[in-house]
C-alpha cells in the first residue's frame, strides 16, 4: 500500500531543498534530480543518498552560491548602504536597543569593519557577559590593540579616574573611568578601564584592593592618579572607600564629588534659608488644590474666564527638581488662584467650619503679601538655571 505523501516531512533536514509533493498524484518530486518517487520514507532516503542526487545537489548550490554572488554584485552602492541601514534598524528594533546609542554605534561600527579579517574572526557571544569573576569577563574580552594602547598611556600620563557604583542581584560592581590627555593626538579621551565585581557581603575594601591589583597588573603607577571623581554613596565617601585608601597614599589627589548630588547640596542648604512662610504657602496651595476637587472645579473656571492656559497645579513636593515646576504653576496663575480664594473666603466666611475658613483667610491674606511673591519670583528664576544644569549633566550630548 503506498503511503500518503506526510507535510511533516518538509521539516526534515534530509529532505529540505529538494522534496515537495506532487500536484496531481500521489507521489512526491525531486526537484534537483526533476524526478517523482514513490510515497514511501524508505524510498525518498534511498534516493538522497544516491550519487545521483548527491552530485546534483553539489551542482545546484554552486549555481545557488553564484547567483547569489551575482545578485550581491549588481546592487549598487546607494542599495547596499540601504539594505545594510535597514538590517540595523530592524536589530534596533527587536533588541529594544535606546536610538540615542545609534549616535556611537555607527562609528563603532565602522572603526571595527576597517579590517573584514577582523569581523570574520569575531566569536563575542552571550558567555562573555557572565560575572563569574571579580573582573567582569566582558573587559577580559576587550584587552586588544585598543586596551593596550590606554594602558601604554597610562603607564606614562596623569589621568583621572571617574568612579560610579551600581549593584546586580547579590552582585556589588564599580565601574572605572579614566580621562586624560592624549599624547598622540592631544585631545581629552576617556576610556573605560575595568568593571570591578564583588560580593553584597565583601567588605568595601576590597574594591580598593581589586583596583589596585589591577593597577599593578597593568603597571600603571598609582602616583599617576591626579582627581578622582564619583557619586556620594558609602563606597566613594565611607572611611573604608577607594578615595580614602587613594587621599592616605597620595594625600594631594584631587576629590571631586558627583555634579548632580553636588548641585542638589547647593540648591537644599540654599532652600534653607528661604522663610518657612513662603515654603508653607508653596506647600498649603498645592495641597488644598490637589486635595479639593470642588475648588480645582473653580480654578478650571477661572481659567475660562481670563482666558489662562491651562496649568494643572500638583501637590508640591519636597525635592527641588521638581518643586521648580510647582512654582511656575502657581506664579503663572497667580491671579487666578489670588481670586479663587477670595472667592472662597467670601462664601465661606459665614458657613464654613472655623479651621476651613482660617485656613482660607489666610492663604488670601498671603496671596497680598508682595514678600511672598518676591520669592517665589526669585526661586522661579534661579532654579530654572539649575534645573537647566541638571538636564545638561543627564544628557547623552
Amino acid at each position: 500500500r503506498v503511503e500518503q505523501f506526510q507535510a511533516s516531512w518538509l521539516e526534515e533536514d534530509i529532505f529540505k531543498g529538494w522534496l515537495i509533493p506532487h500536484s496531481t498524484e500521489n507521489r512526491a518530486i525531486c526537484t534537483t534530480c526533476d524526478v517523482t518517487i514513490q510515497c514511501y520514507k524508505t524510498k525518498l532516503i534511498e534516493h538522497s543518498q544516491t550519487d545521483t542526487h548527491i552530485e546534483n545537489t553539489h551542482v545546484k548550490n554552486a549555481q545557488n552560491e553564484s547567483k547569489t554572488i551575482t545578485e550581491s554584485a549588481t546592487l549598487t552602492y546607494e542599495n547596499k548602504v540601504k539594505r545594510a541601514e535597514i538590517k540595523l534598524t530592524a536589530f534596533i528594533v527587536e533588541h529594544n536597543i535606546p536610538f540615542h546609542a545609534v549616535d556611537r554605534l555607527i562609528p563603532l561600527i565602522k572603526e571595527i569593519c576597517k579590517d573584514p579579517t577582523v569581523i570574520s574572526s569575531l566569536s563575542l557571544n552571550l558567555d562573555y557577559t557572565g560575572t563569574g569573576t571579580s573582573n567582569m569577563q566582558v573587559t577580559d574580552k576587550c584587552e586588544v590593540d585598543e586596551i593596550d594602547e590606554m594602558t601604554r598611556n597610562l603607564q606614562t600620563c596623569k589621568f583621572s579616574l571617574l568612579m560610579d557604583e551600581n549593584t546586580n542581584d547579590s552582585k556589588r560592581i564599580l565601574c572605572i573611568l579614566v580621562r586624560y590627555v592624549s599624547p598622540q593626538d592631544k585631545t581629552v579621551t576617556t576610556q573605560l578601564l575595568t568593571l570591578i565585581c564583588i560580593d553584597q557581603t565583601d567588605p568595601v575594601d576590597k574594591f580598593f584592593e581589586e583596583f589596585k591589583n589591577l593597577l599593578k597588573k597593568k603597571r600603571i603607577p598609582l602616583q599617576n592618579i591626579v582627581a578622582v571623581a564619583g557619586n556620594n554613596s558609602s563606597m566613594m565617601d565611607g572611611c573604608n572607600s577607594v578615595i580614602k585608601h587613594l587621599q592616605s597614599k597620595m594625600p594631594d589627589i584631587i576629590k571631586l564629588n558627583c555634579i548632580d548630588h553636588s548641585v542638589a547640596i547647593v540648591v537644599d542648604t540654599a532652600y534653607a534659608h528661604i522663610p518657612e512662610s513662603c515654603k508653607d504657602f508653596i506647600q498649603i496651595v498645592a495641597s488644598y488644590i490637589s486635595d479639593n476637587v470642588e475648588e480645582f472645579m473653580h480654578l478650571n473656571e477661572f481659567k475660562d474666564t481670563f482666558n489662562a492656559e491651562t496649568n494643572k497645579i500638583l501637590r508640591s513636593p519636597k525635592k527641588w527638581l521638581v518643586l521648580h515646576k510647582c512654582i511656575v504653576k502657581i506664579t503663572g496663575n497667580w491671579v487666578i488662584l489670588k481670586d479663587l480664594f477670595l472667592q472662597n473666603f467670601i462664601s465661606t466666611e459665614n458657613n464654613a467650619t472655623d479651621d476651613t475658613s482660617k485656613s482660607i483667610k489666610t492663604l488670601s491674606k498671603q496671596f497680598n503679601n508682595d514678600l511672598i511673591k518676591a520669592y517665589l519670583l526669585f526661586l522661579n528664576y534661579s532654579l530654572y538655571f539649575f534645573n537647566d544644569l541638571n538636564m545638561l549633566y543627564q544628557s547623552h550630548k
